[in-house]
């Protein structure tokens, strides 16, 4: 299976494409029959015959609320390359939809290595219960989400942490993620649990949360949507979550906290649809009828603005930019864009533009960059506004203070067809071809009569003939300009722009990509195609369809280079090439980009890093690479030699490991090692858990199914899995490399990663 979007092979039970985030359509996992295996269309997880719901992510297993994923994350409408452009990406253009040469797409706002699979939500829970590890200790699960609830006092004196915090239940985590403090959250028996694996003397105390909305149903909003929706504060002790879906608004919830000490629930905030906590303990959320967005400090709450779509806070929690009386949704985010300080009371809103689409924002928020009518602005706080270009498509920045920025213009009109690599040489003479008449092939002969010569006219069988097989190659021309013509190659050739140092210019004539594929935070990696500059190929030479498209598949890439750019100066990585896969760390900004030819071949893995003086170096890693699982401090973790989606892992051109699920090495955040899983049975959903740390590979267990790090702690590892049961042994791996019993018959961790 393939996935539709980008292109790139999908495991058979994969439900959503690990390099540009689609998720495989229903009707393509179907439902299983008598004797099949079920799976969950949310989070891919194997599913017992008489499952209702996910045990891994809560969602029903017959339904589901379409078009929820839309209605709840909306459009990335800010700091979004597309200037609005929903999330769910196209296909990049420019290459043969016949045989999908291009494997491009965009994953979702996390690196393209991370997988939405471990990507988990909750069901609602249980009654006490008390686990026995051993005859001197006893640890007893703590059972989560019931409590009483009080009135909030929010303010300063909270610490909180503005971005998000850990991932949890329906916390869902942009990759391999932390509990809290070594807390590890599980479903056992349909249930929710809670076991804090740092406590050498667990606490015998268990405490509830009233967490109904846990389950999949959260005013509509699946929990796979609900990431957004959690916080922790900074030292994590409190946990804000929505607590149940409103009865008078839809896809909104009552925002409740809870003292992760205490277990006290205290409400905030009813008909909420998005909220963000602030360094200060303050909450700016949208919600109501009127879609009004709000600043909440203690039992203080202030209305900013009605009629809200979407709103964005920056980093520091000093500013709130929105978008209000949106016009149009449709392709892009068109409305009134306003800015406000958050630092005073009763601060003014300032208008920044009318019927605009918001393209991206400084951190501090004094600096916009939008479009209105095809035209890019750039709007600088107390200064006049600069009109950029126009004719522009889309714009992306290229810096967090906005001193610079991409952008690219509309196609052109002289976009590419078969034409701009064939020279239909017999137009000309075909478009005056008709059949041929046999009266019209006649000779002269002279034949004796009575005594005397009579010239007669005769038909010319060899020459009528001819023109008959003339007017049958005629006829398959024809038929192959239509089969051409219907060839979709698609090549929209765009103008690649550069501003900075007040200044715009055209960097690439020839731009065949998207600004925020994949997602560089250092520059733009794109594909480059040129129509030919020399003798073109001739339709006449050409015996069939075949043929022909091989040929103009050759010649596309002949003309056809993988640039990279990080300013003014764009870098030709591979003539000849096109971008398979594509990769980056945000913490070194290095990227990894697989190139393919027009076989499909794999021949070479680059490394590409940008130096101090601002040059770009690129290196080749390794060649005939099928694979590029992960990037870790720079280092390249790749498969070769692949078979069903298993082969040997590599490092940096060193193999280290064979049989390795390639979908499976994750960077650890803390011990700056890889985990992978080797032995991987796919139907099982289980294998040998091991790690690398660029010297030495440890086998951790036999049998994982999931794991969740914990830093400072070890390792939560599920293991012993059964397929039958669906369930195993929860255990803290330390890194002693000895291991703990936390819990027997667990079917899942809730914010674990799935292999």
């Amino acid at each position: 299976m393939v996935c539709k979007q980008c292109g790139k092979e999908l495991a058979p039970d994969d439900v959503f494409c690990g390099s540009c985030g689609w998720r495989v359509e229903s009707e393509d996992l179907g439902t299983a029959g008598d004797g099949e295996k079920r799976f969950c269309i949310n989070c891919g997880r194997i599913l017992r015959a008489d499952a209702q719901f996910c045990p891994n992510c809560g969602r029903p297993v017959d339904g589901g609320n379409e078009g929820e994923q839309e209605m709840a994350c909306g459009y990335d409408w800010g700091n979004a390359s597309g200037g609005g452009v929903p999330k769910k990406k196209a296909r990049q253009a420019g290459i043969l939809k016949v045989k999908k040469l291009g494997r491009h797409g965009k994953d979702r706002d996390e690196s393209p290595e991370e997988d939405v699979r471990t990507e988990p939500g909750i069901v609602p829970v249980p009654d006490e219960g008390i686990l026995h590890v051993d005859d001197e200790s006893t640890v007893r699960p703590q059972k989560i989400w019931q409590g009483k609830k009080k009135k909030a006092m929010i303010g300063a004196a909270a610490v909180l942490l503005a971005a998000g915090g850990i991932a949890g239940w329906m916390l869902l985590s942009d990759g391999p993620s932390a509990g809290r403090y070594g807390q590890v959250l599980y479903t056992k028996g349909g249930e929710a649990w809670a076991i804090d694996a740092s406590q050498k003397e667990p606490e015998k105390e268990f405490y509830d949360l009233e967490m109904s909305s846990i389950s999949y149903d959260v005013g509509g909003i699946s929990g796979y949507l609900v990431k957004n929706r959690i916080r922790y504060s900074e030292d994590h002790s409190y946990i804000y979550y929505p607590d149940k879906k409103s009865d008078t608004v839809d896809y909104s919830f009552e925002l409740c906290r809870r003292s992760l000490d205490t277990g006290d629930v205290e409400y905030i905030a009813d008909e909420v649809t998005v909220y963000e906590l602030l360094p200060d303990g303050r909450i700016v959320y949208t919600g109501g009828e009127d879609k009004a967005l709000y600043l909440k400090d203690g039992e203080e709450k202030e209305k900013l603005a009605a009629g809200v779509y979407d709103f964005k806070v920056n980093k520091s929690g000093t500013m709130v930019t929105w978008i209000q009386n949106v016009h149009n949704t449709d392709a892009a985010v068109e409305g009134d864009l306003y800015v406000r300080a958050l630092t005073e009371k009763e601060a003014e809103n300032e208008k920044i533009a009318s019927e605009a689409t918001l393209a991206g924002y400084s951190e501090d928020m004094r600096s916009f960059i939008y479009l209105r009518d095809k035209v890019l602005y750039l709007q600088r706080g107390g200064q006049e506004r600069i009109k950029v270009d126009s004719d522009v498509q889309s714009a992306r920045p290229g810096d967090e203070n906005l001193e610079t920025f991409y952008y690219m213009k509309e196609p052109s009109d002289d976009n590419m067809d078969w034409t701009a690599f064939v020279d239909d040489d017999m137009k000309a003479s075909d478009e005056i071809l008709s059949y041929p008449a046999q009266e019209d092939f006649q000779i002269q002969k002279t034949e004796k009569s009575s005594g005397s010569n009579k010239k007669v006219y005769v038909p010319d069988e060899e020459a009528y003939q001819k023109a008959v097989e003339a007017y049958e190659e005629k006829t398959a021309r024809d038929k192959l300009r239509e089969q051409l013509n219907s060839l979709d190659i698609s090549i929209e050739k765009r103008q690649l722009c550069f501003y900075g140092d007040g200044e715009a210019g055209v960097i690439e004539e020839n731009f065949n990509g998207s600004l925020d594929y994949p997602g560089w935070n250092k520059g733009i990696i794109y594909e480059s195609i040129k129509p030919p500059s020399e003798k073109k190929l001739k339709l006449s030479d050409f015996q069939d369809f075949a043929e022909a498209e091989s040929a103009i598949e050759t010649a596309v890439f002949e003309n056809t280079a993988v640039c990279a750019t990080a300013g003014r100066d764009v870098t030709a990585i591979a003539p000849g090439f096109g971008i398979y896969q594509s990769s980056f760390e945000e913490e070194t900004g290095i990227a990894g980009v697989l190139l393919h030819n027009e076989e499909n071949i794999i021949p070479k893995l680059v490394r590409i890093d940008i130096q101090e003086d601002g040059t770009l170096n690129i290196a080749e890693v390794d060649q005939n690479v099928t694979y590029l699982s992960c990037i870790l401090n720079g280092s390249m973790y790749y498969i070769k030699d692949e078979n069903n989606s298993k082969g040997d892992l590599w490092c940096d051109g060193k193999k280290i490991d064979t049989d390795v699920y390639k979908y499976s090495p994750r960077p650890l955040s803390e011990a700056l090692s890889v985990v992978y899983a080797s032995d991987y049975n796919e139907e099982k959903q289980r294998g040998v858990m091991k790690s690398y740390d660029g010297t030495e590979i440890k086998t951790i267990a036999e049998d994982v199914h999931m794991y969740l790090e914990l830093p400072g702690t070890g390792l939560a590892v599920l293991s012993d899995y059964s397929s039958k049961d669906l369930a195993g042994d929860l255990k803290l791996y330390t890194e002693d490399g000895n291991f703990s019993l936390l819990d027997e018959n667990v079917e899942s961790i809730l914010q674990g990663v799935l292999f």
